[in-house]
């Protein structure tokens, strides 16, 4: 239930009102603020928008937090994060607003079916506490039979289609170990690599495209499994590579243009050379560690 707040004559919440009136809580507030912009009084943009075309600004805002969550990490600025966090809300309060407007669904709905369904995946803190408390192995391996009681069909049905692929494979690495199909021990997954390799580098010398992008899929994928079992993420591990290139490139680039000379312009020891200055000088600005993941 929205709290009654202060209105001008047209009946619309007045925002300066609003924040001084203490009656009203910040959730409230911002489901009412999107209840008047898609108002028949409203913002033109906000009531012209529909589920397709949120759907690019609700991926661009969760990468927007996660860059975010990397600089908190890194830097311990955690203020560009409370603004991003705002965005991403932004996107579900609006697709709340949307359901409710075709009496779907409303934002309490998304509270109350959350909190039900946080409540059932921790029997052991909600129903029967366990002391000493479980292993997070042990909660995961719940969590799956939870799922599968829950809703017919495979233990994969959950992993998003539309998640990287680097970070599906992981997925499906972890969710399947849970329910015991996994390597025995870390040895196991770095053979498997090695088979794999192996098998990628027949492919090479057959120049087949196919069989080469076949075999190079298992490879990823068996990277993908020795991340999970080193406990890493493999998503995060490729950004820190990525970020560790742009940046030691960067700085190749900014120590050749002092010599007068372009990357172009330069020979494959020039490139070594100043390739090794940017690995030197950029260690101690170590990337950030990859976040735990799993197994």
């Amino acid at each position: 239930m929205i709290a009654k707040t202060n209105t001008n004559r047209t009946g619309f919440v007045n925002a300066a009102e609003m924040d001084k009136d203490n009656s009203t809580a910040p959730l409230e507030k911002l489901l009412q603020v999107m209840k008047e912009l898609r108002g028949p009084q409203g913002c033109p943009w906000d009531k012209k928008q529909d589920l397709d075309s949120l759907r690019t600004g609700l991926l661009e805002e969760c990468y927007e937090v996660l860059a975010e969550m990397e600089t908190a990490m890194r830097s311990g600025d955690w203020s560009g994060l409370q603004k991003e966090l705002g965005d991403l809300l932004l996107q579900i309060v609006f697709q709340a607003q949307l359901a409710s407007e075709k009496n779907f669904f409303s934002f309490a709905d998304i509270c109350t079916s959350l909190s039900h369904k946080l409540i059932h995946q921790h029997p052991h803190v909600f129903e029967k506490p366990q002391a000493p408390p479980l292993e997070v192995e042990t909660v995961l391996r719940n969590w799956e039979k939870l799922k599968t009681q829950k809703k017919p069909g495979s233990l994969l049905d959950g992993i998003p289609k539309t998640a990287p692929q680097l970070l599906q494979a992981e997925r499906l690495g972890a969710k399947t170990s849970h329910v015991g199909f996994d390597f025995q021990n870390y040895e196991a997954v770095r053979a498997k690599l090695n088979e794999e390799l192996l098998e990628l580098d027949k492919a090479v010398a057959s120049k087949e495209k196919s069989q080469i992008s076949h075999e190079l899929g298992d490879v990823l994928f068996s990277l993908a499994n020795l991340a999970r079992w080193q406990e890493v993420c493999a998503e995060d591990t490729l950004a820190g590579a990525n970020r560790r290139f742009m940046e030691r490139f960067r700085f190749m680039e900014s120590l050749l243009k002092k010599q007068g000379k372009t990357v172009a312009e330069t020979s494959a020891e020039e490139w070594d050379s100043a390739w090794q200055k940017a690995k030197e000088a950029l260690s101690s600005n170590s990337s950030l560690d990859p976040r735990p993941v799993s197994k």
